[in-house]
């Protein structure tokens, strides 16, 4: 379903974020070529991408990152994408802004839909929001860190 990608495809994957409507484009804070090379290397972090501009990054220690789906590949295949990927999926782990999905959902009832549940939660704190944040139009909302608990898949 998806092809794993190196540090030399940074460009095809920020294209696939470029996908993501401009209105939440700012959830996905993609760091720089260097970092995500290093990234790579040190934590071994792969990036994987599909065609259709879906994609996400899982690092070793079970953290998901840049998850984004497109038309063709559903947030919910990409997640069963990951936990086939795991020997022990209950290592997955990721971190969310409590906001609502373009679909108008809550972000975070979308993945406790799917398996995960809520463990940390911390207050908004402006000097970690990412580059674009607009607080007018996304206020300031927690960020909460989930992990991965069941088979809802």
């Amino acid at each position: 379903m998806l092809d794993m990608l190196g540090p030399s495809y940074y460009n095809f994957f920020r294209w696939s974020i470029s996908q993501i409507p401009t209105s939440h484009r700012c959830f996905i804070d993609l760091p720089s070529p260097e970092t995500m090379v290093d990234n790579f290397i040190t934590r071994r972090e792969e990036i994987y991408w599909h065609p259709s501009g879906a994609g996400f990054g899982l690092c070793r220690s079970g953290e998901i990152k840049y998850l984004h789906s497109s038309k063709e590949v559903s947030g919910r295949q990409l997640l069963q994408f990951i936990v086939s990927l795991q020997d022990h999926p209950q290592l997955l782990w990721l971190s969310a802004f409590d906001v609502d999905t373009l679909t108008g959902q809550s972000l975070i009832k979308w993945y406790e839909k799917f398996g995960f549940k809520e463990c940390l939660r911390h207050t908004w704190a402006p000097n970690l929001a990412p580059k674009c944040w607009d607080e007018t139009l996304w206020g300031t909302p927690d960020v909460v860190e989930m992990k991965y608990v069941g088979d809802s898949l």
